[in-house]
């Protein structure tokens, strides 16, 4: 890098001195032409203008994680609502003896507020008010959410209109283990920077 400052130092250095004695190319009223300096001040155009996108994306990907719970809880939502889901819904329905339609009911009622960690938080996690049936209801999504984040999350990142595919798909498995101990969702970032 030093190298080419020096370089571009030189060439504005020329370009500002006075005329040189004449030579064979000034007494025909051509100026000479130095490709070398020329070049050195593309490349180092060329530098500064990658360097610049290589910082944008660090920017996105900031941005991109305030919606990462907002679209997993929508597709929880959606794949538990789905045919998708039917083979572990089945099974989960018949073990806590609950009814397809409620269940669908209690989901589609609670799919336009989840959008944060709190809203998604107190669909997977038991309060001491919650009913029998409205307790079932979470043991089921929490079931349906982690076999929508281990077997359909990446299927649903690459397929869906999701901007930043890699950030989610990194942040699956940290979804996953809150999910599993939803007790202990309270944040999905770590506040230290130490990456």
């Amino acid at each position: 890098m030093p190298y080419l400052k020096a370089k571009v130092q030189r060439a504005a250095a020329q370009q500002t001195k006075p005329s040189s004695p004449p030579d064979s190319a000034s007494q025909t009223g051509e100026q000479p032409v130095h490709k070398k300096d020329s070049l050195a001040l593309i490349k180092v155009d060329s530098f500064k203008a990658k360097k610049s996108i290589i910082t944008k994306p660090r920017a996105t990907t900031t941005a991109s994680n305030k919606n990462i719970i907002k679209n997993y809880a929508r597709a929880m939502i959606n794949f538990a609502l789905s045919r998708m889901a039917n083979p572990c819904l089945g099974k989960l329905l018949r073990q806590e003896r609950v009814d397809v339609r409620d269940f669908y009911n209690f989901m589609a009622g609670h799919k336009e507020e989840v959008n944060s960690i709190k809203n998604l938080r107190q669909l997977l996690l038991i309060e001491k008010g919650d009913s029998n049936e409205t307790a079932a209801f979470k043991r089921i999504f929490k079931e349906v959410s982690i076999w929508f984040i281990k077997f359909f999350s990446v299927n649903w990142v690459y397929s869906s209109k999701v901007s930043d595919k890699i950030t989610h798909i990194k942040y699956r498995f940290k979804i996953l283990r809150r999910i599993k101990n939803p007790e202990y969702f309270t944040y999905l970032e770590s506040f230290s920077r130490s990456n």
